[in-house]
């Protein structure tokens, strides 16, 4: 590199750099640097002031490297401190490969390495049979020696390692270009590189299109692959992945008509038809066969290697390689059975069955073929033998392998008949697998062909009107964004050169792709298939505008009518598969909900009726005592036939059932969807929510606090139709499910505090697990995040991690939204709302009523809905029973005042009760009436002795517990005298006989203390 190139980049470097804090090197630099040729050398620099790191970056050493074709810098921008123990047991949770983070073993980063080069020189991969990652000792000593020309020791358990993360700059000495890297991370390491620029899209095809062609040698065999970490050859090979990977090379050559493609082609295709085929003459005519390692005849092999002629044939019109198809299509049609499956494996020498069954991707490979000769040649036996495989794949539901091939073969079937049994069965192939495709953490390019062809499917599909509803069946804006999200990710799998530089040859790698958790395999077929997807995205970016105009008109079509019935009888048949008449309507019937308990059951809902042997739903018997009289009941077993009701429909499996209303119901809401979650106040704050934007539109809300997957289903199936916003309450449990079937628009973290530790380990965790809620998130939501609650930071990254946009609220000005005149005692405050101010009522006094209004200002703020106003609507907001309700008690000369927080209990929601009751006004004693908290696991006893702590501390004239735990730590308060021990027999005459008016008292506890359940009675008076 010339002196004013690296002066411009050093000019760059200056302006990006960040620092790290004490007790670590306030700059830690690394200076990676090759010729393309041979491994990155790395250098690492530290300095403690931007004056003094230029000045080392400009010493003899590091200018050197500067100097280099290529130049990669790096910086730290994050550590963390922790044993080497503890590193090598998170290393075993990370999937081989897939540690992104630098290692340290000293504070000082004198002996510091880069993800870059742990991945590069395999130092934390142990092989294939080793799922995770783990530390390679003996590669780790050869890098050692080579870097810091020492021998590796390895650290004791008990010593400290340092983690770091990083950002970074690459300047490529070829171009003059200097890039922006991607910081640590899921994209961590390579340059940023958006695939939505069909600049960027055309450079990846072209790089990795040129790299397939020259590994064609001049006999037309591929040099298979290598292993890049050694520069190590694949030695076997495969003849169908030759065949497939010419296959692309001919879709490449298509788009580019570069002759090095063309001469490559030529040679593959020449190699085959002389050497790799077996001609054979049987009663149906001449047949060919592509030969395999071990003597074997592969069903996709004659099958890519028909695609590979039809495609050549399509390209450049050269119909000699056609009589080759069709010969290899004969020999498709001699493995072929009458059912229409197929045989998936000949013997070579005598061309009878070896196996019948290998691998479902024969399948799809060979329909797909057949297809593409029809097209090619017009023949009516391929497309009828098409039809018979397909017909076959339908009956025995193919759809569950979600297999790319079989996306192909259907689309490419549906341009010659558009029967609804195949359109479904493609939309089938891909419905359910879109959580998969939109997170899978592997590159996975088959992924994106699958869509890619399903796409086309759709696209000529929604030109019948008649198809339409069979294609209402998948979402097509969820569909779109698992496309487009996977379709970047694959740019993960590329090797750019700043990505290459650490591997043994870099040059030979430059332009390829690579599986990373095979050791940053690079193989042909790995080439392919990110090949092929790249090529048919390419084609959907062309058409992207009429796509989403085709999703935006099914959002529009799914929005149903005010009054609409949700489903009707007929619909529901369609909406579950393998569903089964046991008493069929006598007419059309209207539903528009479900019901799975008898006290939520509406006239118009469909009843799930439980025999004794299912997990949910009303018995057999509660239904045919009560008045309850469904228009259609859903049952899992024949003996369900007897249950009352207009109409019975039994289903193979009745959770997967309510899942699928569940969704159909979810499809259809056009307007937002708000998910609330948090260890406390996220009942409170769902229904403040609702009751705020009821007074701006339809509202729909969860009932019962029902926050599990079910209650959740539960509550989207009763959602109105004419719904627009719906505010869902989503509890810990279940969360990747409840959020996958959710897929909320905003999400709502109210706090995160100890609770159901019995389930989960410790905060840390319970924050990691309440973050699946980003998990399904569109990537235009919004994560509504409390700035002051404990483990902050995890929620925030994840929210990061997903794209969305993160609105804080808490009480400093560091947060979004934060208060102006906190006045505990105040029925309503001053908010300052990203620079406005606007007041608001507050239901109570104390700091977290303030909370759960400041997380309510978000939500409306961020839905476009003037504050002030919308909130004026909480001082018609009622709380729901035990979670805050004031009782009136009459008593002689007066009356008492009881906060009725008894439905549940957690250590914060106890603080938070105990805040709101202090700061109520009280003529008379302050009483607490407190049951213990259940579901805290071994910190059971801690928590509770913490709270009797705290309450010591209170200003309470009397402290009444119920309950095991707390009992059990009322030694620590024989000296005062306000605490006593109450059994649950005599909380009535506690509220009756023993209090006085004036008098304030705050009853909380867990369900299961049966506190709520005894003032039911009060609450009646």
């Amino acid at each position: 590199m010339k002196t004013n190139a690296i002066s411009k980049l050093l000019d760059e470097f200056a302006a990006r750099v960040s620092s790290l804090p004490a007790p670590y090197p306030r700059f830690v630099v690394f200076v990676s640097a090759t010729d393309g040729d041979s491994r990155a050398r790395v250098r690492t620099i530290t300095a403690s002031s931007r004056d003094e790191l230029r000045e080392r970056l400009q010493e003899k050493g590091p200018l050197h490297l500067l100097g280099a074709r290529h130049v990669r810098l790096d910086w730290a921008t994050s550590v963390q401190a922790v044993s080497f123990a503890t590193y090598i047991a998170a290393l075993k949770k990370v999937k081989r490969n897939y540690s992104r983070k630098g290692l340290s073993l000293d504070a000082d980063f004198q002996h510091a390495i880069t993800e870059g080069e742990l991945n590069g020189s395999a130092l934390l991969y142990q092989g294939a049979q080793v799922p995770h990652c783990e530390i390679n000792l003996n590669n780790f000593g050869i890098y050692w020696k080579r870097r810091f020309g020492k021998t590796f020791e390895t650290p004791k358990d008990t010593d400290t390692v340092h983690l770091f993360s990083t950002d970074g700059m690459f300047s490529d000495g070829d171009s003059g270009e200097i890039v922006h890297l991607e910081p640590s991370g899921p994209n961590g390491g390579r340059r940023v590189f958006d695939l939505m620029q069909p600049a960027n899209l055309d450079f990846l095809i072209d790089q990795s299109a040129g790299y397939l062609a020259a590994q064609v040698n001049e006999n037309g065999m591929f040099h298979y692959g290598r292993h890049p970490c050694f520069d190590r050859p694949i030695n076997h090979y495969n003849t169908l992945r030759h065949a497939s990977s010419t296959y692309a090379l001919c879709e490449a050559y298509e788009l580019s008509q570069r002759d090095d493609l063309r001469a490559a082609i030529d040679r593959s295709l020449r190699q085959i038809a002389k050497n790799l085929v077996k001609y054979s003459k049987g009663p149906d005519g001449a047949s060919a066969f592509l030969m395999d390692t071990g003597k074997e005849v592969k069903l996709g092999g004659n099958a890519v290697a028909i695609l590979a002629c039809c495609k050549f044939f399509e390209v450049t019109g050269d119909r000699t390689v056609l009589e080759l198809a069709r010969r290899l299509g004969n020999g498709i049609l001699a493995m072929q059975r009458a059912d229409g499956s197929f045989c998936h494996v000949l013997d070579a020498d005598t061309l009878t069955p070896k196996e019948e069954f290998r691998t479902v991707y024969y399948d799809g490979e060979a329909a797909f073929g057949l297809m593409r000769l029809y097209g090619a040649t017009g023949d009516q036996r391929w497309l009828d033998a098409t039809r018979r495989a397909v017909d076959h794949f339908i009956a025995k539901d193919y759809w569950q392998y979600n297999d790319h091939w079989l996306a192909y073969c259907v689309n490419e079937l549906s341009r010659h008949n558009t029967d609804p049994k195949y359109i479904a069965f493609g939309i089938r192939n891909v419905r359910d697998y879109l959580p998969f495709i939109r997170e899978r953490i592997t590159t996975f390019p088959t992924l994106l062909e699958l869509c890619c062809a399903t796409r086309l499917l759709l696209q000529r599909a929604l030109q019948d009107t008649s198809l339409t509803p069979v294609i209402d069946a998948l979402d097509l804006h969820a569909f779109r964004e698992a496309m487009e999200h996977r379709a970047q990710y694959l740019t993960n799998g590329f090797f750019f050169p700043e990505v290459a530089m650490y591997f043994r040859n870099p040059a030979s790698v430059t332009g390829s792709f690579f599986i990373r958790h095979h050791g940053f395999r690079v193989r042909i077929d790995d080439v392919e298939h990110y090949l092929s997807g790249l090529i048919a995205y390419r084609s959907y970016l062309k058409e992207r505008d009429n796509f989403i105009a085709l999703c935006d008109q099914q959002k529009r079509r799914q929005v149903r009518k005010p009054g609409q019935a949700r489903w009707t009888t007929q619909d529901i048949t369609a909406l579950l598969p393998g569903s089964e008449w046991l008493h069929p309507p006598s007419a059309r019937q209207e539903l528009n909900g479900v019901s799975t308990f008898a006290p939520s059951f509406r006239a118009d809902d469909i009843v799930f009726a439980r025999h004794p042997d299912d997990r949910f739903g009303i018995p057999y018997k509660e239904l045919e005592d009560s008045q309850i009289f469904p228009r259609l009941a859903i049952v899992s077993r024949n003996e369900g036939a007897s249950v009352k009701a207009g109409s019975v429909l039994r289903v193979p499996d009745m959770s997967a059932a309510l899942i699928a209303l569940a969704q159909d119901a979810r499809r259809s809401l056009a307007g937002p969807v708000v998910g609330v979650t948090g260890s406390a106040g996220k009942t409170t704050v769902t229904s403040m929510i609702a009751h705020c934007l009821g007074a701006v539109g339809k509202v729909h809300a969860s009932r019962f606090s029902a926050n599990m997957v079910r209650g959740l289903a539960w509550n989207l199936c009763c959602a109105p139709t004419d719904t627009e916003y719906c505010i869902l309450e989503m509890a810990i449990g279940q969360m990747q499910e409840n959020t996958r079937l959710a897929r909320p628009d905003i999400a709502v973290f109210t706090n995160i505090h100890p609770a159901h530790l019995i389930y989960h380990k410790d905060t840390a965790t319970i924050a990691q697990k309440k973050a699946r809620i980003f998990t399904q998130m569109p990537d235009t939501g919004v994560a509504i995040l409390n700035r002051d609650m404990t483990e902050y930071e995890i929620v925030e990254t994840a929210a990061k991690n997903k794209g969305l946009k993160i609105v804080t609220y808490g009480w400093s000005d560091t947060a979004n939204i934060f208060p102006v005149s906190p006045a505990p005692s105040a029925s309503q405050i001053t908010l300052s709302v990203f620079g406005e101010h606007h007041t608001v009522p507050t239901l109570s006094a104390g700091r977290y009523a303030i909370d759960n209004t400041m997380a309510v200002v978000a939500v409306v703020s961020e839905l476009g809905q003037p504050v002030a106003p919308v909130l004026e609507h909480l001082t018609t907001f009622a709380k729901d029973v035990g979670r805050g309700q004031v009782i009136e008690l009459a008593v002689a000369e007066g009356f008492v005042k009881i906060l009725d927080h008894s439905y549940n209990a957690n250590p914060a929601s106890m603080r938070a009760a105990l805040d709101e009751m202090l700061a109520m006004p009280c003529d008379g004693k302050r009483v607490a009436i407190l049951g213990d908290m259940a579901e805290l696991g071994e910190d059971s006893g801690a928590e509770h002795s913490a709270l009797l702590n705290l309450l010591r501390e209170k200003p309470l004239d009397t402290v009444y517990l119920v309950g095991d735990a707390f009992k059990a730590g009322l030694a620590s308060t024989e000296h005062d005298g306000r605490f006593n021990s109450l059994d649950l027999e005599d909380l009535e005459n506690l509220l009756t006989e023993q209090v006085a008016p004036g008098d304030v008292v705050l009853v909380k506890g867990s369900n299961s203390t049966g506190l709520f359940q005894r003032l039911s009675k009060f609450r009646a008076s």
